[in-house]
């Protein structure tokens, strides 16, 4: 195998295949990337088999071939590099690399015990990358991601079908917590309710705005995978299998109250309230509502207090709400919005939050006992 690439194009593939090798797996095959120079084009494949990823790149090929090595040493060895082109040599069971005047010779894999993956066309359904961005960021940060039981550490996608209008809801909790989004598809047609574990997820938004810079992003899934594709880029991802708790419910349940706050003055009381909340094993924070502003409070026996508080419109209640600061500003810092507003009752109810009345974000908090 031989060829010369782009030296940016092949890091900005081996990038985002890489992210998929395992270099802490039993199985060493499983740190590698495989290289497959056929025609014009570089194809580039990782997989640890819960998640996979191939990425196509242009090349000149002067002699086809494949290779598999660690991706690891592969992005470092390149990241070295300041020629603008590269060569890709396979000599005696090394892999070089030749670049101005540098010569890099690593070891490689067997590269028939590479594990197969297939990456069929993506069919299913397409939406403005930038707007699945936001659903991704929505909802991932409501899950804890070490549950013991698996189905608390995905985020369920479900279909739903109004007329000619496709959409898909996101949703992700961790029990304590819920935070649900909705986004309209702009073509495709397919129907699945699947449950995507956040640790794939994360690989995807980690490179949502690195590459989906316009046209679609394509998702579809079947009993066992979830696919996502984007021009060069294709990903895949191992579902869990068990029954996502629902969550009409939650949203259904009426609210006596409401309370609308900057999100960035909030978001700053909030920080103060948790270098003292942090010695709480329920990272408890205090809200007072009182007509015109909110006040933030926290207290320690070890620690000391804190009180801050904040312009917002709000009720006067005599009662103190308490809730985790950690979950709250988690929130804040998931969304874009200027202000939120929180739907509450009894205090010791869940609160709701929404950027406004017909959002299709929301997050569900529930209460910590003072």
């Amino acid at each position: 195998m031989k060829f010369t690439v782009y030296t940016a194009d092949i890091c900005d593939a081996l990038r985002l295949a890489a992210k998929c090798a395992d270099p802490k797996s039993n199985t060493p095959i499983l740190a590698a990337v495989k290289i497959d120079a056929s025609d014009y084009c570089l194809i580039l494949t990782a997989t640890n088999f819960n998640v996979a990823a191939q990425v196509i790149t242009v090349a000149n090929i002067a002699e086809a071939g494949s290779v598999a090595v660690d991706a690891k040493f592969l992005v470092t060895a390149l990241g070295k590099l300041t020629e603008d082109t590269v060569t890709f040599e396979t000599v005696d069971n090394k892999l070089s690399l030749t670049s101005g005047g540098v010569v890099y010779k690593l070891a490689t894999f067997d590269v028939n015990a590479f594990p197969s993956v297939k990456f069929d066309s993506v069919d299913g359904l397409s939406f403005n990358p930038v707007a699945f961005k936001y659903l991704l960021r929505h909802t991932i940060f409501a899950v804890d991601g070490n549950n013991d039981r698996a189905i608390f550490n995905t985020v369920n996608f479900r279909t739903q079908r109004d007329g000619d209008d496709i959409s898909i809801t996101a949703a992700g909790t961790n029990t304590r917590r819920i935070s649900i989004d909705k986004l309209s598809a702009v073509a495709g047609d397919a129907q699945f309710n699947v449950n995507v574990p956040i640790a794939a997820l994360k690989i995807l938004l980690g490179e949502l705005p690195k590459i989906f810079d316009g046209d679609r992003i394509s998702i579809d899934a079947d009993e066992k995978t979830f696919t996502a594709a984007y021009k060069n880029f294709r990903f895949k991802a191992r579902l869990i299998e068990d029954d996502f708790p629902g969550f009409d419910k939650v949203l259904e349940s009426p609210k006596d109250f409401s309370a609308s706050f900057n999100v960035a003055e909030f978001k700053a009381a909030l920080n103060c309230a948790r270098v003292i909340s942090a010695d709480d094993s329920y990272k408890a924070v205090r809200l007072i509502f009182d007509g015109d502003r909110i006040t933030v409070t926290a207290n320690s026996d070890t620690r000391g207090s804190v009180t801050k508080s904040i312009d917002a419109t709000a009720p006067v209640l005599e009662d103190e709400y308490g809730f985790n600061g950690d979950y709250i500003f988690d929130l804040l810092n998931a969304v874009d919005d200027e202000r939120l507003t929180m739907y509450f009752g009894d205090k010791h109810d869940p609160a709701t939050f929404k950027a406004s009345a017909d959002s299709d974000f929301v997050h569900v908090v529930t209460p910590v006992r003072l």
